[in-house]
């Protein structure tokens, strides 16, 4: 069974990061880690405590960290004390790397310290400086703090990872709106990323992602390396278009579950085969019905699509309906009327309404998972093309401005 409905669109995704939960992110990492062991050099402890909250800066597109600290320096015991305190603010960048299939990795480093109260001696002496003394502490705290922050901070602009995971969270979100056995695909293709900024107490990060996306019948395992570059502009406006192909197998099954113990007329309708094809230049559907009547229903007709107007049309419409039985052609007449009325109510058909309904009733809008947040919006999608050929339905929808909010915190 053939169905394959293809994007070749460009999403615009915002993302916003919030300043402040980063900044409480990297809080606990500090904590945790002063917590546990002192550093020890020469046999001097050095123990260092956060005195405030870590500021969260960017240069170019690095993340800077300031993390005010107070130090507390001793060693000996009795009459062999020494103690030493002080306050300092160290420097941290978090390096942020992406080649052009998108394989980000990041680099942590503690660049640079300064004083903001110089140390002062307690009590008693030591025999290295204690400027000396905090360099080594640093260096022993180092891996543990670049560590912990590279763990908490690379999942956040791992974009390749973050693309892929929630891209499988939305197929399977729209293939649960789907009839059974239909597949959802999305194939990532290009990414761009506008250079980041602050503003308001948010990172902002702009991406663009160009996807194919595939409604199928069969698991598409079609594979295509991601391209990346950073771009000046991403423009928020945008327009695409989608390109679909419903093979009438497809369609025939969809159909018939669709119509399951439906009323019709106000009457049960049980349809037990039903086929498409096309002759002569209209599309003809022959069914099986065993209820309201036993019969044998034929359609034929000549969809025409109007795209300035949005509405689809039937042009050479004829209908035959054959009873089962001799018990069954009495309440035929009644039956055909009513196709006809059912018809005529429903053609012609506003498509671009139906479409934006089903949108509205089936695409998720709104979304929450812990600290992340996201909406959804476009302006509108319209169908631009529709035909009929010999075994399927094919045309091409268009979508204007469609994009992704999210905030993180």
């Amino acid at each position: 069974m053939y169905f394959s409905l293809i994007f070749d669109i460009m999403i615009v995704i915002d993302t916003k990061i919030s300043q402040h939960f980063l900044s409480q992110l990297v809080n606990k990492q500090l904590d945790t880690i002063f917590s546990e062991n002192p550093s020890v050099a020469n046999k001097v402890s050095i123990v260092l405590q956060r005195e405030g909250d870590v500021a969260i800066a960017l240069y170019e597109n690095d993340i800077i960290l300031k993390a005010p600290l107070k130090i507390h320096v001793s060693k000996g015991e009795g009459l062999f004390t020494a103690e030493a305190h002080g306050k300092l603010i160290i420097d941290i960048a978090v390096e942020l790397n992406i080649d052009d299939q998108l394989r980000s990795s990041t680099k942590t480093t503690i660049r640079s310290h300064e004083w903001v109260d110089k140390p002062i001696l307690d009590i008693g002496a030591f025999e290295i400086s204690i400027e000396k003394l905090t360099d080594l502490g640093l260096r022993f705290y180092e891996p543990s703090i670049t560590g912990a922050i590279d763990s908490k901070l690379k999942p956040l602009l791992n974009f390749n990872q973050i693309i892929d995971d929630n891209l499988v969270k939305a197929q399977q979100m729209t293939k649960n709106n789907l009839p059974k056995g239909i597949n959802v695909n999305v194939i990532p293709k290009g990414f761009l990323l506008e250079n980041f900024n602050t503003d308001a107490g948010n990172i902002n990060i702009k991406a663009g992602l160009d996807p194919i996306v595939q409604i199928t019948s069969e698991p598409e395992k079609t594979k295509i390396k991601k391209t990346f570059r950073w771009v000046e502009t991403i423009d928020q406006n945008s327009l695409g278009f989608i390109h679909f192909e419903i093979d009438y197998r497809t369609l025939e099954q969809i159909i018939k579950d669709g119509v399951k113990n439906q009323d019709f007329g106000g009457k049960k309708v049980e349809v037990t085969s039903i086929n498409f094809t096309v002759a002569d230049g209209r599309l003809v559907v022959n069914a099986d019905i065993t209820k309201p009547i036993g019969a044998h229903v034929v359609i034929k007709a000549e969809p025409l699509f109007n795209e300035h107007e949005g509405v689809i049309y039937l042009s050479k419409f004829d209908l035959d309906i054959k009873p089962s039985s001799f018990i069954y052609k009495i309440g035929a007449p009644l039956f055909t009327g009513l196709v006809e009325n059912q018809i005529e109510e429903f053609f012609p058909l506003n498509i671009n309404t139906v479409i934006s309904n089903s949108l509205k009733e089936y695409l998720p809008s709104e979304w929450k998972e812990g600290p992340i947040s996201g909406n959804l919006t476009y302006k509108s999608v319209k169908l631009s093309e529709l035909g009929f050929e010999s075994d399927r339905v094919t045309g091409m929808l268009s979508y204007e401005n469609l994009n992704v909010f999210i905030n993180v915190g």
